[in-house]
């Protein structure tokens, strides 16, 4: 599985540049290290932001803050660590409510009619070593997309991996999505001897 260090020396060669990089926290020096450092908190982000990856997805109860907000009767904090809702689900069903994000007093909340809600959520997954191969290779180009200007000042570099990133990115999602089944419905058959 592949590290930090990894992805950003993978991007880099996707440019046609040594891969050279050591140390991006704190950077070792190199110009390319800081434009890694730089540019690595985003593309990761990014690419988490994009699915409901199985690799990065939780549910968790959230914290209650105040009642009656906007319409909405409760108002609960996001976890610090989260990219992206999915769903607000209550605590003893899997039925997702209504709910919106909003920014209050600094912080982003969600708020919703649900009480004792649970969230589903992407969450910052910081180590990619977690990742799976296909996200891995996906990420690579986006670093590669975001490295490209200020590594080689080439807009065609920077178009092609982007394309590169969006083609790969789907092949992730299809992987992913296919790692789970959900049994909505009985096939006919079922139904018919229940």
């Amino acid at each position: 599985m592949a590290n930090v260090i990894d992805i950003c020396n993978i991007a880099l060669s996707h440019l046609g540049q040594r891969p050279n990089v050591t140390s991006i926290s704190p950077p070792e020096g190199s110009v390319e290290a800081e434009y890694c450092a730089t540019y690595w908190p985003l593309a990761r982000d990014a690419a988490l932001g994009e699915f409901d990856w199985g690799f990065a997805t939780r549910v968790s109860r959230m914290n209650k803050v105040i009642s009656t907000v906007s319409g909405y009767e409760y108002m609960y904090a996001l976890p610090s660590n989260c990219i992206r809702v999915s769903s607000v689900i209550p605590e003893d069903s899997l039925e997702e409510q209504e709910y919106e994000i909003t920014d209050y007093d600094g912080g982003r909340y969600v708020i919703s009619n649900q009480d004792d809600a649970r969230i589903k959520y992407v969450y910052r997954l910081e180590d990619p070593v977690g990742y799976p191969p296909a996200f891995t290779d996906a990420l690579t180009w986006l670093m590669a997309s975001h490295l490209s200007m200020p590594v080689t000042r080439d807009i065609k570099l920077k178009k092609a991996s982007m394309e590169m990133y969006e083609m790969l990115i789907q092949k992730a999602k299809v992987i992913s999505a296919n790692q789970s089944h959900k049994n909505d419905n009985k096939a006919g058959w079922i139904e018919a001897r229940s």
